[in-house]
């Protein structure tokens, strides 16, 4: 694949949209355009986070569990990226990442990606915004999930209850 077909990837998500050319240029030019045969992992769950990935074509399930007791929690396809959280907020993997089918991704390193946002500071602020928006739409749903909460404890409780 060339360097401008995985820019054009790369314009499509969030995180990297608003990026100017020749900065996804260089974060292109030196990823890591991987191929992995079906049930073949990205990283598992626990493990430490090396990069993030793109998916360039194919399907990613997302498992919650270890070992013989994963479940399928959600799958993901084209134009998705994995792993930025983990790799972010230097925490362990939250779930497991398995190709279905045969998967194309780009790989973009922990260190390619901190060398990128002190080289190209607006690429941080982009983060920033993407991770606030995601952080809002997880507070959305719990707010959601409380209002449903059918055991008469309220989350609100068991947070307060916690701290104490």
């Amino acid at each position: 694949m060339s360097v401008r077909e995985e820019v054009a990837h790369l314009r499509r998500i969030p995180l990297f949209s608003s990026v100017a050319d020749e900065h996804l240029n260089v974060i292109a030019f030196a990823a890591r355009d991987r191929t992995l045969k079906d049930g073949k992992s990205l990283f598992k769950a626990g493990g430490k986070p090396r990069a993030l990935y793109v998916v360039i074509d194919g399907k990613v399930g997302l498992y919650a569990g270890e070992g013989g007791e994963q479940q399928l929690i959600k799958t993901v396809g084209d134009s998705t990226m994995l792993g930025e959280m983990a790799v972010l907020c230097d925490r362990p993997h939250s779930v497991t990442a398995k190709a279905i089918g045969e998967l194309r991704v780009l790989e973009i390193s922990r260190d390619l990606l901190f060398r990128s946002v002190g080289e190209f500071p607006e690429m941080g602020v982009q983060m920033m915004r993407v991770i606030s928006a995601r952080l809002a739409g997880t507070v959305q749903d719990l707010s959601r999930v409380q209002s449903n909460f059918q055991t008469g404890v309220r989350l609100a409780d068991l947070t307060s209850q916690e701290s104490q």
